[in-house]
């Protein structure tokens, strides 16, 4: 057992290291604790499965992620080409109308009387 383990429990337990270091009994069994732990034979095996899985899953929320982007990035493409269509249809209905001079065309907020 490391100091920095020892000194993780006691910070843990909310004591001191030193008063970690007289409770022999708890301290026995910390230790005994971290040797099945650490010696057990699939241990490391265990550790690399669950990180080729967290590295698997990793990839795949990147490709989802990528995958949204780039249709999201599709309908904005889309959206905005129907935007500029339908304003150049709006313009043209628009000079279509005064030239028939069915509607009057207000003057908006900024420009001058005339």
């Amino acid at each position: 057992m490391t100091a920095a383990s020892l000194a993780s429990l006691a910070r843990e337990a909310g004591i001191s290291r030193a008063t970690a270091y007289r409770a022999n009994d708890i301290l026995e069994l910390f230790r005994q604790r971290i040797d099945e732990r650490s010696s057990g034979p699939d241990a490391p095996e265990t550790l690399r499965e669950r990180i080729q899985e967290l590295h698997g899953q990793l990839r795949e929320a990147r490709r989802s992620r990528h995958e949204e982007i780039t249709d999201l990035r599709q309908s904005v493409d889309t959206l905005a080409q129907r935007v500029q269509a339908l304003t150049l249809e709006n313009e043209r209905l628009l000079t279509g109308l005064a030239q028939q001079r069915t509607i009057t065309a207000l003057r908006t907020s900024g420009s001058p009387p005339g």
